[in-house]
Formats: structure tokens, sequence, C-alpha cells
């Protein structure tokens, strides 16, 4: 918006600098104007000196902005404009070497016939005025000569006095005579004054074509950096979508890494679970654990474990987890590996138990940390599966039908006591596998 109001500024400026002249022109060469109308000629010499530094300060300011254009970073931009300067520049050039050759010599010709158009019109005029002189004062000598001989025809006669009208054409007369010289004087110095004042407007008038020239040039560069700026706001407009989505992505995986894929809890979950938590005492936790020291290995480590899931639970989400394609495709095929699962445990209960848990425990541990969303598997996630298809293929092989001796005589010795598990145990395994 601001660059748009001094567009509007400097062009009401040009336009009331161009109001402003045509008034000086038309109060000038009206014919009727008066000395005291005309501006003095410090006014007007005031005037050019302020154009030429408005002229000198534009001109400073275009190189500054040529020296902007330099250090620029978008070339392609950047040449653009320079060329644009570089056009400018030789038609400025060329319009200084017209306004010092060419204007000058035309400006000199004009003055040069207006003079002599002047000194003819004047010489006219005293021609004029001269023969009107010329015939006066022959009317005179006739006055004269007549008064003398009727003076000497009456002789001794009493002069008879002159008219009235007589004497007073007698003195317009000798009155015309005397003013003739003074204006003749006043025209010359007038006629040198309006050739003056000519050359004034003139000059004027051309700093004034210039200054408005230069404040278009002004007002086109503005509107080129605003349509610059424009662009370059779409672009970083662009860029800070490209980064939210990037970023909602990231917290999509960690929302995936923090809570797995099917575990995220709900806002009435988060609820109720802090108000639990608030209506817990602090050290409710460590009393369960002491008192879980006398039970079984398998209930410390339930006792642990839900803690653990407590806390978890108790974290909200970071943002709303809305799975990708890539995703459900995943969970489909996990879906369907755990039903075949539970078909082939439910053909081999009694023989596989160790290996249902193992497999349960890794899958587990691989449903816990769910692979990132992308298209391409990484190195991690290739090895996991890598991992999962020789557990399945051990597991077809271990469901084949065997001697039951086989399945007795690979369990050489009675497992050990970290081996055993509680019911919660296995009911949170198949939960899982389930």
């Amino acid at each position: 918006m601001s660059q748009q109001d001094e567009i509007e500024r400097l062009r009401a400026e040009i336009a009331e600098r161009r109001a402003a002249l045509d008034q000086q022109v038309k109060n000038i060469m009206d014919d009727e104007v008066k000395a005291e109308d005309i501006p003095p000629l410090e006014e007007l010499q005031s005037t050019r000196v302020k154009l030429s530094e408005q002229v000198r300060h534009h001109k400073d300011e275009q190189d500054a902005l040529e020296l902007d254009l330099e250090n620029n970073e978008t070339n392609q931009e950047a040449y653009q404009l320079a060329v644009r300067v570089q056009r400018l520049a030789i038609f400025a050039d060329r319009s200084a070497g017209y306004t010092e050759n060419e204007l000058t010599a035309e400006v000199e010709e004009v003055i040069a016939q207006d003079q002599r158009q002047s000194e003819e019109e004047v010489a006219a005029y005293i021609q004029e005025l001269q023969a009107k002189r010329e015939a006066t004062l022959n009317r005179i000598a006739n006055v004269q000569e007549r008064s003398t001989k009727s003076a000497a025809k009456q002789g001794e006669a009493q002069e008879e006095p002159i008219d009235e009208e007589q004497q007073k054409s007698i003195q317009h007369a000798v009155s015309n005579v005397d003013e003739a010289t003074t204006l003749s004087e006043k025209i010359k110095k007038f006629r040198a004054l309006k050739t003056k004042l000519q050359g004034e407007v003139g000059r004027a008038r051309r700093e004034a074509k210039q200054s408005e020239d230069s404040m278009a040039s002004r007002i086109r560069n503005a509107e080129l950096t605003n349509a610059r700026n424009t662009r370059q706001i779409k672009e970083i407009n662009s860029k800070n979508a490209i980064l939210t989505t990037n970023a909602q992505m990231l917290l999509n995986q960690l929302n995936v890494e923090h809570y797995g894929m099917d575990n995220a809890p709900t806002a009435k979950q988060i609820a109720q679970e802090r108000r639990e938590r608030e209506a817990t005492p602090e050290d409710s936790v460590h009393e369960s654990v002491q008192r879980g020291e006398s039970e079984s290995i398998g209930s410390r480590s339930y006792a642990q474990s839900h803690a653990s899931r407590r806390t978890s639970n108790a974290k909200p989400p970071l943002v709303a987890m809305k799975p990708t394609a890539a995703q459900r495709n995943r969970d489909t095929a996990m879906r369907e590996e755990r039903e075949s699962v539970q078909r082939q445990r439910g053909m081999s209960v009694c023989s596989s138990g160790g290996d249902n848990r193992s497999v349960a425990s890794s899958r587990r541990q691989s449903l816990s940390k769910p692979p990132l969303v992308a298209n391409k598997p990484t190195a991690a996630q290739r090895s996991r599966e890598e991992e999962m298809q020789r557990l399945r293929e051990q597991k077809e092989k271990e469901n084949a039908p065997q001697p039951r001796r086989t399945s007795v005589s690979s369990e050489g010795k009675p497992p050990s006591v970290a081996g055993k598990t509680t019911m919660s145990q296995r009911s949170r395994s198949n939960s899982l596998v389930g």
C-alpha cells in the first residue's frame, strides 16, 4: 500500500505542476497581461534551480538503483533491469546531447528570428512615428509661415491670437515628439523582456518534461518492484506450505513412534488417566513395586509395564494422526499375518508355546515402533521384514506334523525361571498378537 500511495502522490504532483506551468504560460502569452502580473526573474530562477536539484536527485536515485541492481543475486531480473537502465541511460545521453548541441542551436535560432522580427517591427513603428512627426512639423511650419506672412501684411497690426484647437494640436505634436523616443525605448525593453521570458518558459517546460519522464520512470520501477515483491511473497507462501506439510508428516511419524499404530489414546482416555494420576499419591507406584517384591517375577514385570503404559498413555498426542495409504496397506498386511498366526497357533498350541511367545515378543517389539511413512523401505524395515519372514518360515516348519518325542527331546532341560511367564503376561502377549 505504501508504494501505491507513493505512486498516487507522484501523479498528483505531476498534475499540479502541469497545471501551474500551463497557467503561467497562459498568463505570459496573454496580450492583456501587465508587467506586475509577470513573475519576477528571481522567482523563475529559483524555480529553475529547484527543478534542476530535483532532476539531479532523481539521477542520483537512478544511480543508486543501478548499484543495487548490480549487487542483486537474481541475475535474470537484474539483467533485464540493467538492460532497461542501459536503454534509459542511452536515451538520457541522447537527450543530453540533443539539449547541448541541437536544442541550443534551435533556441538561439528562434531567439535570433524573434529578435529580428522585433527589430523589424520596432523599425517599422519608428518609421511610422517619424512620418507622423514630419507631417506634424510640416503643418507647424506651414502655420508659422502663414502667421509670418499675415503679420508682415498687417504691419503694425495687432497679431491675432491662435485658436485653442490649433494651440492644443501644437502642444500635442510637441508632446508626441517628446514621447516618441520614450515609447520606442519602452518597446525595445518590452521586446527584450518578452524574448527572455519566452526562453525561460521554454527551459522550464523542458525541465518539467524531464522531471515528468523521471517520475514516470520511478513509477514504473516502483510497479516492477511491487510485482517482484508479490511474486517473492507467493514463492515464500508456497515454501511455507511445503514446510508445514513436511512438519505435519514428521509429527505423524513421531505419533506413530510414540504410541504405535493403533495405541493413540482418545481425549476421554487422556482425561480419565489424568484424573486417576491426580487422585493417586505420588509414591503409590513405588509402594506397589515394594509390595510386589515378594511376588513372582511376572507380577513385578506386569506392574512395571502397567506403570510405563500409564506414563506413556498420560502423554497427550502431538497432533491428530491420520494414517497414509502406505500405513493402511501395512496395517492390512499385519492384520492378515496376525490372523494366519492365530490359525496356526490354534492348530499347535501345546507344541509351540515358547515359540509363540518369542514370535509374539518379537512382533510386539516390531509393532511398538512401526516403520516411518516413506515410499521406499529403510534398512531397518527391510531387516525387520526379513526377520519376520524367517520366523514365519521357521513357524511353518515347526507346525508341520512331527512325532511328539521330537518336541519333547528338543526341550532337553526344563525352562528357567526367567523363561516362565505369568497368566497376565500371556494374556497381554495374546492380546498384542490378536
